[in-house]
This record gives C-alpha cells, structure tokens and sequence, in this order.
C-alpha cells in the first residue's frame, strides 16, 4: 500500500479518511499540498487535516557519480 494508506491504517483513522497522494512535483508538492488543505477547510471548516511530506531523492544522491544519468536524475 502507498505511504498514506499505511499512516491511516497505522495511526488508527477514521475509515472514512480522505487521502491525496500528491507525487513527483519536486518543491512545488509542498505548495499543491498546502493549497488543497486550504481548500478542504473552507468547505469543511470542523475538519481536520494532516500534511505529511516526505523527501527521498538525497537518499539516491552519490556526490562521486558524475555520470550524466545520475546529474539528470539528481537533477530533477
């Protein structure tokens, strides 16, 4: 299952938990986030919302491999 799916099941939330897995936006996932957060307040204002992020490109950064597939990536 993805990463919120697991955090639902793991913190014990309500079965009726919304999730929006926002991926592959670089900075601007943080920003997207923020936004629909925002959003779903106005239309929910008693409801609660959690924004987890998560950044795992570095875990893949090899500062020796100057390759041009790894600066692209790296990159990215």
């Amino acid at each position: 299952p993805s990463l919120t799916a697991w955090l639902i099941n793991t913190m014990g939330f309500r079965p009726g938990t919304r999730q929006l897995p926002i991926a592959q936006l670089g900075c601007a996932a943080g920003g997207a986030a923020i936004n629909r957060a925002h959003d779903f307040c106005v239309a929910y204002p008693e409801a609660n919302v959690l924004i987890v992020s998560c950044e795992f490109c570095s875990l893949c950064y090899q500062p020796t491999d100057i390759g041009v597939g790894s600066l692209l990536s790296n990159g990215l």
